[in-house]
């Protein structure tokens, strides 16, 4: 991208795909699974600082033993 030249007709922005419209539409919805130790659902979200960046997390119980593990944590046991 350089700078803007008098005269020369400036870039259309580009509009967000299809693929784009699609992730989009899935922010903030809870997609069940994504463990097989516990009831983990996932979660879409999109980056601030990087518009078009998807990031889908997963949330585990938190009496989940994978995430114990991976976590180095104890798992949580209710009394």
């Amino acid at each position: 991208m350089g700078r803007y030249k008098p005269g020369k007709p400036r870039r259309p922005r580009r509009t967000a795909s299809l693929v784009e419209q699609d992730l989009r539409a899935l922010v903030g919805e809870e997609i069940t699974g994504g463990c097989d130790h516990c009831h983990a659902v996932q979660r879409m979200r999109e980056d601030i600082e990087h518009p078009g960046i998807f990031v889908l997390g997963v949330h585990h119980e938190d009496g989940c033993p994978w995430y114990a593990r991976r976590s180095k944590r104890k798992p949580h046991t209710p009394r």
